[in-house]
């Protein structure tokens, strides 16, 4: 490979049989390589003119001469043998072309089917035609920011999902039994729990409930404060609303979509409840326990 010194034969004499075989020698070697050199042949000063650099190692690039400067027309990695447009890391700019990485429905593209080579919007072609029957994508992962299902005939009717409190690097699973399913609205959709309240023989405690409507169910809870009947600090029971009749004890209540009013029965000891240890109906310390009512809406 080389470039001549002067590209050229001799115009004008004297010049013997060997001046001329050795200019065109030189020339013809130099057309034979492609003009290849780490630098543009100094002979080579018009528009269009087109030449091999060998600057970088291992790589060979076709260059152009554009009148100004040299631009990369591809370039062959001669280890791989792989031939890549421009300069095999950065294809030259496109006249007239702007950088964008994003991708939009409107975008056209072409792509190719077989042997054919088509033309088209994103969404139009490649994406209706990937959709357009069933097929399996393996290893998909979608951000549920951007994701959802639409109904078919109004496709503003929309589920969305939300995943926000599934620990860091954590996968949960959801199992599909092998029959077809319908979600139903869950029976109760809100729960609310009060805070523990001071039990008084005959008083009364209204707690706004916040769901918004009003409850579908409430219970009461007892929780224990000071050991008592066999019970330990900590321990929750569950007790019934109203005791035995003419008996004065255990809890009343009303509710609404605002409040639930909760009246304490007259007795001293305001519920009774069986022993821990024995089972024997056991009358319970008021300062003993804490009372909490929940409701589900």
């Amino acid at each position: 490979m080389s470039q001549a010194a002067i590209f050229s034969v001799p115009t004008v004499g004297p010049a013997s049989p060997s001046d001329m075989a050795n200019r065109m020698d030189d020339n013809l070697r130099a057309a034979l390589s492609g003009h290849s050199g780490a630098s543009r042949p100094s002979y080579a000063t018009a528009a269009g003119v087109v030449w091999v650099s060998t600057a970088t190692a291992g790589k060979l690039k076709w260059m152009v001469y554009d009148g100004t400067a040299d631009r990369v027309i591809q370039t062959l990695d001669l280890a791989t043998g792989k031939i890549t447009h421009g300069d095999g890391t950065n294809d030259d700019a496109i006249s007239g072309a702007t950088s964008d990485d994003t991708i939009d429905d409107t975008d056209t593209i072409v792509y190719t089917t077989g042997t054919t080579i088509k033309r088209g919007s994103l969404a139009a072609g490649l994406i209706a035609s990937i959709f357009k029957t069933a097929r399996i994508i393996s290893n998909a992962i979608f951000n549920t920011a951007s994701f959802g299902l639409a109904d078919n005939a109004d496709t503003t009717k929309r589920i969305s999902f939300n995943l926000a409190s599934i620990a860091t690097a954590t996968t949960r699973t959801i199992t599909v039994p092998d029959a077809d399913v319908t979600l139903a609205t869950p029976s109760f959709s809100k729960q609310f729990d009060s805070a523990q309240q001071t039990i008084t023989s005959g008083g009364g405690i209204t707690v706004a409930h916040g769901l918004g409507a009003a409850p579908k169910l409430i219970q009461v809870l007892l929780i224990c404060a000071t050991a008592d009947a066999g019970y330990s600090v900590g321990d929750v029971i569950p007790v019934a609303f109203n005791g035995p009749a003419n008996n004065n004890s255990s809890v009343g209540a009303t509710y609404d979509s605002t409040n639930i009013n909760l009246r304490y029965g007259t007795n001293a000891n305001v519920f009774a409840y069986l022993h821990k240890s024995t089972g024997a109906s056991t009358a319970l310390n008021n300062g003993s326990w804490r009372m909490i009512v929940r409701a589900w809406a």
